[in-house]
């Protein structure tokens, strides 16, 4: 199969690609994986038009507006490999298929590697969260448990007082608070416990309490915490992008056109940035399209 681009990944930043590659009448092969990052999530938040909405719901129906052009091949599948060839690249497909493609856009996410604390898991998007702008509101008064993993989850602490005066800090060994990091928390209102977390807790999906080490219980209704993020997919490697470190882990690093360091390879949303959220995602596979459609037509 020959195209003019491959977009790799099926959510938001590779739908929104799509649908301006398809718009300008070109040939392009959009592989999805079906395993977007937020699938967890009951709701999304902040995408105006669309607040409120199930991710899932708004990606079905993004889907089916792409469908409605021609030149455009679905799979429902994996991108295994991806290489330079003449031409452009070639991308070879989990059964076995190979495609040629002009210019490759990828929009492949990120992987969240959780906190390894009992009961975290399986609350992930529905009580516990890492975002306030997406869900902090629909939590706003609550008792909000800050499970400490990263430096960064300091400023997650000194932000959540804007939705709830009933914040609790846990830094579980992994945040340094220096004297004045603790005088800030006093001054926003958060509390801080520096005893370890061992298990969250509660009925179902809901959270109830977070267990300590030294047998005290902490209530709680919602547990903020943050995750390292690995690349859901090897193809950026694979062809010789470049990365930089972020807080939270690596990202590809791209240009004004969302093009990376290989000519003719653009990546779009969370696989190339720092902060991260479906509204971003969407700008960024708009600028992606935009830059391969005009890089083909321009040379």
């Amino acid at each position: 199969m020959d195209v003019d681009v491959a977009v790799i990944g099926g959510s938001f930043a590779g739908l929104a690609a799509t649908l301006q590659l398809v718009r300008a009448r070109r040939r392009i092969l959009l592989v999805d994986a079906g395993n977007p990052r937020n699938r967890m999530a009951e709701t999304m938040h902040g995408m105006p038009g669309q607040d409120g909405k199930s991710p899932a719901a708004v990606r079905a129906d993004m889907f089916e507006e792409v469908q409605g052009y021609p030149g455009l091949t679905v799979v429902r599948g994996e991108a295994v490999a991806a290489a330079p060839a003449e031409g452009g690249f070639v991308i070879t497909l989990a059964d076995g298929g190979l495609v040629q493609a002009a210019k490759v856009i990828l929009a492949t996410g990120v992987i969240d590697d959780l906190p390894p604390v009992p009961g975290l898991a399986e609350r992930w998007g529905t009580s516990v969260f890492h975002c306030p702008y997406c869900h902090g509101f629909e939590v706003a008064g609550r008792r909000i448990a800050v499970l400490g993993t990263l430096p960064e989850s300091l400023i997650q602490a000194l932000m959540l007082p804007d939705w709830s005066e009933h914040v609790t800090l846990l830094p579980d060994g992994r945040v340094p608070l220096t004297d004045e990091a603790r005088k800030q928390l006093a001054k926003r209102g958060v509390a801080t416990e520096d005893t370890p977390v061992t298990a969250i807790e509660g009925a179902g999906t809901t959270v109830e309490a977070l267990r300590l080490a030294d047998g005290r219980s902490l209530d709680a209704d919602v547990v903020y915490t943050l995750s390292t993020t690995r690349p859901a997919s090897p193809l950026a490697g694979q062809l010789g992008c470049s990365t930089e470190a972020g807080p939270f882990g690596p990202v590809v690093t791209t240009d004004e056109w969302c093009q990376t360091n290989i000519p003719g390879v653009y990546a779009a949303g969370d696989t190339a940035r720092i902060f991260q959220t479906a509204t971003l995602a969407l700008a960024d596979g708009v600028t992606a399209a935009v830059g391969a459609h005009h890089a083909m037509v321009l040379g």
